[in-house]
């Protein structure tokens, strides 16, 4: 039977809503739900470039959008994971939910990315997104670039 039949979804507006369809022995439930994404920049890329500095912190900062307004709450969670930087040496790992009321639609995360005098190449690390309810998310993961400043 279709009983516990997995979630279908299809766009019809490029990306901007998603439509949910579960088929059941009963009934088909239908949701419409706008997609979330973390910082899209106008190139469509989403990775973020800063300057560790040679002490204190820098922070730098990853804008999670939804692609509509929700008429109900939305929430998706987050959390940073090291790839060449590493936490807690290079930058200080943050992980939580975000929550966005009805009719909003961006909230940021602020990651503190941690100065030195130590010459490196490049180092990067994500912010991940998962687990949203009442949206679809559509770019789940941001790259942060920490660029060596050190001569």
């Amino acid at each position: 039977g279709l009983t516990g039949a997995s979630w279908h979804q299809f766009s019809t507006d490029g990306g901007a809503t998603w439509t949910q369809i579960k088929p059941s022995l009963n009934e088909t439930v239908i949701q419409t739900r706008p997609a979330i994404a973390v910082t899209e920049l106008p190139s469509g890329a989403t990775r973020m470039y800063i300057h560790e500095g040679n002490n204190g912190t820098t922070s730098i900062v990853f804008t999670v959008t939804l692609s509509a307004a929700s008429g109900v709450p939305v929430s998706v969670n987050f959390a940073t994971a090291d790839y060449g930087a590493r936490a807690p040496d290079d930058y200080e790992a943050k992980s939580g939910s975000l929550d966005f009321a009805p009719g909003t639609t961006s909230r940021t995360i602020t990651v503190n990315v941690k100065g030195d005098r130590t010459r490196e190449s490049e180092e990067v690390f994500y912010v991940n997104l998962s687990g949203a309810t009442a949206a679809v998310i559509q770019s789940g993961q941001g790259t942060g670039v920490v660029r060596n400043d050190d001569r």
